[in-house]
């Protein structure tokens, strides 16, 4: 505990102590105090039942360390909180530790809370049956001697703890955003996606939610996580508990979760690093898929006569792969299979070039051209890093115009501009118009 150390010793033994540093020559002084084991040890006291537990601790200057041992019989929430006698809270900062029996020292805590001088800490901890000690210990040995009572008792585990018992969410692509502020607190460390979520605390506490989605549910969820003074991790599965697949992980806090109607999706609030838990608000607002996002339903585009650039708003946010282009331009490594498409089709009524371009994207974007309609193999144009491709019409050919993901970090789907037009090109552009020098 700090810079104390707790051993456990047996009659007419040997015991090597060392004494480290992080610097050389820095003095050191160094107190050994022997107490009878007479209730099984401060890691070992003899246990009581739950759920009503109550040690007058009497924690002074000289020992301000000490421990209760108690049996849980049921699954519950372990809550132990440090007050003084009579009322109020320990004039010291104080930690409360809870370990399984057994345990060693500070590394096999399961739950660890510190908090300032002047405040009643609390410490609370989902746990299966078993057998626990939950130990307090005041920083200032120097203070003034206070009878310092430890109270632990058993609460009921958060309706949501597992995965068998976790909240519904029905939603429809009618309903409003849903809004969920909860706690992980006193949660089990009970599940997670560990395969996409590597990152959530191993010993981080957790609750689960299952998504209903209703008839008319095609299309995207968006899940937002906030924190204040720990870090979450959101994550989501197709399917319920055990039977999820394809799971997504929120890293930074929120994900995008492709949904279809009359499904069922796990969603995990979890820890992001050991011991992690907290309060938190939970957001999901859906978006329906794209009319366009398959290339046989794409969206006509009409191109202006007298040359002007005719602009279309659309997103990817939301639909399908449908076509991965494998053309000049668009095979950069970098290009995910998975990322979502839309289509549109433009039918040019003279023959110049045609250029299209993506802009207003705040995410990487890509264009292909297919030469023909729907089903067509011929790719004429690609460009995956610029957004910007050109090619050569002929009058009354139907062109198919994709808009494709390109970023392989996740950032392959969004809102953007979809821009049209013939481009003038200038003399000499191409062999067909090339200029005369001299006859």
């Amino acid at each position: 505990f700090g810079d104390n150390l707790i051993v456990e010793v047996e009659p007419n033994a040997q015991y090597q102590l060392v004494v480290d540093g992080t610097s050389t020559g820095t003095p050191f002084s160094l107190v050994a105090k022997f107490v009878e084991d007479t209730e099984g040890g401060l890691l070992h006291p003899q246990p009581v039942a739950l759920p009503t537990v109550g040690n007058a601790l009497n924690l002074n200057g000289v020992d301000d360390t000490d421990c209760v041992a108690f049996t849980v019989q049921q699954p519950g929430v372990v809550a132990a909180q440090v007050t003084i006698a009579g009322g109020g809270c320990p004039t010291e900062a104080a930690v409360l530790y809870l370990f399984e029996a057994g345990a060693k020292g500070l590394a096999d805590a399961i739950s660890k809370r510190a908090f300032e001088a002047n405040g009643c800490p609390v410490l609370e901890k989902g746990v299966d049956p078993g057998n626990f000690v939950v130990c307090a210990k005041l920083a200032d040995e120097a203070a003034t001697a206070e009878d310092v009572l430890l109270d632990v008792s058993l609460k009921s585990l958060p309706a949501n703890d597992s995965c068998e018992d976790a909240e519904v969410i029905s939603m429809d692509s009618a309903d409003p955003p849903f809004t969920i502020t909860s706690s992980t607190a006193g949660a089990r460390d009970s599940a997670t996606f560990a395969t996409t979520c590597p990152s959530a605390g191993t010993q981080a506490f957790d609750l689960h939610y299952i998504l209903e989605t209703g008839a008319q549910m095609e299309g995207v969820l968006f899940l937002q996580l906030t924190t204040s003074s720990w870090a979450g991790v959101v994550s989501a599965g197709e399917g319920h508990c055990g039977d999820a697949s394809n799971p997504i992980c929120g890293a930074s806090g929120s994900l995008t979760l492709p949904v279809t109607s009359n499904a069922l999706y796990t969603i995990i609030v979890d820890g992001a690093n050991t011991l992690d838990e907290g309060p938190f608000t939970l957001s999901g607002s859906f978006l329906a898929a794209p009319v366009n996002m398959t290339c046989d339903q794409p969206t006509p585009v009409d191109l202006p006569e007298d040359g002007s650039v005719v602009e279309v708003v659309g997103q990817t946010t939301g639909a399908t792969n449908d076509y991965l282009a494998t053309g000049a331009g668009c095979t950069d490594p970098w290009d995910p299979p998975s990322a979502p498409d839309v289509y549109y089709t433009l039918r040019p009524m003279h023959d110049p070039v045609v250029q299209v371009q993506i802009a207003g994207a705040d995410w990487q974007a890509s264009v292909f051209v297919l030469g023909g309609a729907c089903g067509a193999t011929s790719e004429v144009a690609c460009s995956a890093a610029t957004g910007k491709a050109r090619f050569w019409a002929t009058a009354g050919t139907t062109y198919t115009i994709g808009v494709d993901g390109y970023s392989g970090y996740g950032n392959d789907n969004g809102v953007f501009l979809l821009s049209a037009s013939y481009y003038q090109a200038p003399a000499g552009d191409t062999c067909e118009v090339a200029q005369l020098l001299q006859e």
